[in-house]
């Protein structure tokens, strides 16, 4: 849905499944090999989400995928399905609807056209609040409200 104003871009799909045959069969047919690269197990994904053009959850269900902090850590163009609860309430990340191609199509258009660098204090600031010490603080609090 993208190709024709967007063909520059590939298509970097990390991590390894059970259904990675099935995926590069349709690669193949498709042929579109040379757009899209199966990388598989990549044990820092860092850098490669650092240099993305646009970072994508397109997961349909998920418990909170950390891959998603991960992201905002590394990138202001950060895209995700609503496939946990809570993903809608982060400023800043375009969200798809799940299993809706156009809508997913939508969302990573909308984050490549425009500028997300502001971005990068909101998704700091969120980063900051699901940190370690910040959970610690939280159960200690609700520790000592209980006592």
């Amino acid at each position: 849905l993208l190709e024709n104003d967007y063909s520059n871009l590939k298509l970097v799909i990390l991590g390894e499944g059970q259904l990675r045959s099935q995926l590069e069969t349709k690669i193949s047919d498709l042929d579109l090999s040379a757009k899209v690269l199966l990388l598989g197990h990549v044990s820092n994904t860092l850098n490669y989400f650092k240099f993305a053009k646009a970072c994508v959850v397109s997961s349909r269900i998920e418990g909170f995928p950390n891959v998603l902090l991960e992201m905002m850590s590394q990138n202001t163009n950060v895209i995700s399905t609503s496939c946990a609860g809570g993903i809608e309430d982060i400023k800043g990340i375009s969200i798809a609807e799940i299993n809706n191609v156009i809508s997913l199509a939508n969302a990573i258009e909308k984050t490549l056209k425009y500028n997300t660098v502001e971005n990068r204090s909101i998704f700091n600031k969120n980063l900051d609040e699901r940190s370690i010490d910040n959970f610690i603080k939280k159960i200690e609090f609700q520790l000592n409200t209980h006592e």
